[in-house]
C-alpha cells in the first residue's frame, strides 16, 4: 500500500466494506503456483483459475468479501478471488482485471496500469516447521496493463518461515521483504528489483524485520511491528538508508530501542520530506491502558518529535481494531472499526 495515501485507504475500505461486505482475512493460506511454460502469460498459462481474457468494466465493486484492498495517488484497488478491482478515479468506476490465481503471498498496485502479485513455487513448497530442509521459493508475476496479461519470473533464494511484503517506488524499482516468522532463526531477508520485476537480486538482511513495510524520500526504507498475539520481540520501526544492506532504529523519541508490546499502524506515510507515523503502545509502561502515539518528521525521518498522545478514553477502546491515515503532514484520521468512534 502507498504510505503516501493512508487517509484514501481507511476511506476506500469504508466504502468497499460498505459495498462488499466484510474483508476477508489478510493472509489465507495460498495454493501453489505451477511453473509457467514461458516468460508470457495471458494471464499465466498454469495458474489454476485464471482466465484468458480481461474481465468487463464495472462501475462499482463486485459483491461479495474483498481479499484486500489498498491505494495509489487517485485511486483505490482490491482483489477478490482471481479478480483485480482498479479505480484511477477515487472510486468513481471500476476496471475488472484477472490474478495469475487466487490467493497471493503478497500483491504491490503503484498506479491503474503497474502492479505486481507474488505467489509459491508449488513444486519446492514444504511444511512450514522450522526444519532447516524447509524450502519456499517464489514467483513474482507483473502486469503493466491493469492486470489484463501477467508476467512471471521466478525466484531461486529459499526463503522458507518467512512471510512476504511487497513495495514499489515507481515503476522500476521495489522491493519485497520476506519477514522471518517465530519459528525461524529470525532473518528477514531483503530481495530488489531495478527493472520493473524482471529480475531480483538480494539486497540485505536485517534481525526480526516487521511486517510494516514501505519506501520513503531519498531511498529510504522502513520495516516496522505489526500487530500481534506473540511475545515477539521485533523492533518497533528499523530503517535502511542504504538500500537495504544495512538496518537501524529510526529512533522515535522515548521508543528508542523499542521492542515487543508496540505496534505501528502501517509504515510511515511521507508528503515530500515530511513524514507521519503511529505507534500503539501495549507495553504499560505508561500504565494499564493503550496509548496512542503519532510522530512526525520534518527531514525525510532523520528525526522525529511526538505530536500527540490519545489514552483509551479518547478513541472508545483499544480493544477494538483502530485505524490511522495521514491525509497531509497535519490531517489525520483515527477511528475504531466497531463505527463507535472517529476522530
Amino acid at each position: 500500500m502507498n504510505a503516501r495515501a493512508r487517509l484514501l485507504a481507511a476511506v476506500a475500505a469504508l466504502v468497499l466494506v460498505a459495498a462488499c461486505g466484510s474483508a476477508a482475512p489478510a493472509r489465507p493460506s495460498p495454493p501453489a503456483v505451477g511453473a509457467p511454460t514461458g516468460t508470457r502469460s495471458s494471464p499465466a498459462p498454469s495458474a489454476p483459475g485464471a482466465s484468458t481474457s480481461p474481465l468487463p468494466s464495472a462501475t462499482a465493486p463486485a459483491t461479495g468479501s474483498v481479499d484486500r484492498i489498498g491505494v495509489f495517488p487517485g485511486g483505490f484497488w482490491a482483489t477478490q478471488g482471481t479478480t483485480l478491482l482498479i479505480s484511477a478515479d477515487g472510486g468513481m468506476s471500476w476496471r475488472a482485471g484477472t490474478l495469475p490465481s487466487p490467493s497471493p503471498l503478497a500483491v504491490d498496485v503503484l498506479d491503474a496500469e503497474h502492479a505486481w502479485a507474488v505467489y509459491p513455487v508449488g513444486a519446492t513448497l514444504t511444511p512450514v516447521t522450522g526444519s532447516p530442509t524447509d524450502v519456499l521459493q517464489l514467483f513474482v508475476f507483473r502486469t503493466s496493463d491493469g492486470g489484463t496479461t501477467w508476467d512471471a519470473t521466478k525466484l531461486t533464494e529459499n526463503v522458507a518461515n518467512t512471510h512476504q511484503v511487497m513495495a514499489f517506488a515507481d515503476a522500476r524499482h521495489g522491493y519485497i521483504l520476506n519477514w522471518a516468522l517465530r519459528q525461524s532463526s529470525g532473518i528477514s531477508t531483503l530481495l530488489a528489483t531495478s527493472d520493473g520485476g524482471v529480475s531480483w537480486v538480494p539486497a540485505g538482511q536485517g534481525a526480526w524485520l516487521g511486517a510494516e513495510f514501505g519506501t520513503g524520500p531519498g531511498g529510504t526504507l522502513w520495516a516496522g511491528s505489526e500487530p500481534t498475539a506473540g511475545p515477539e520481540q521485533r523492533p518497533l520501526l528499523d530503517v535502511s538508508r542504504d538500500g537495504g544492506r544495512h538496518w537501524a532504529d529510526s529512533r522515535l523519541p522515548g521508543l528508542v530501542g523499542a521492542a515487543g508490546g508496540y505496534s505501528l499502524f502501517g509504515p510511515p506515510s511521507f508528503f515530500g520530506t515530511h513524514g507521519v507515523v503511529a505507534v500503539l503502545d501495549e507495553s504499560g509502561s505508561s500504565g494499564p491502558v493503550q496509548v496512542l502515539r503519532v510522530f512526525v518528521s520534518a527531514d525525510g525521518g532523520q528525526t522525529w518529535t511526538q505530536a500527540a498522545d490519545l489514552g483509551r478514553s479518547d478513541v472508545a477502546s483499544f480493544a477494538v481494531p483502530l485505524t490511522f491515515a495521514a491525509a497531509d503532514p497535519s490531517h489525520w484520521l483515527v477511528g475504531g472499526l466497531d463505527g463507535a468512534s472517529l476522530r
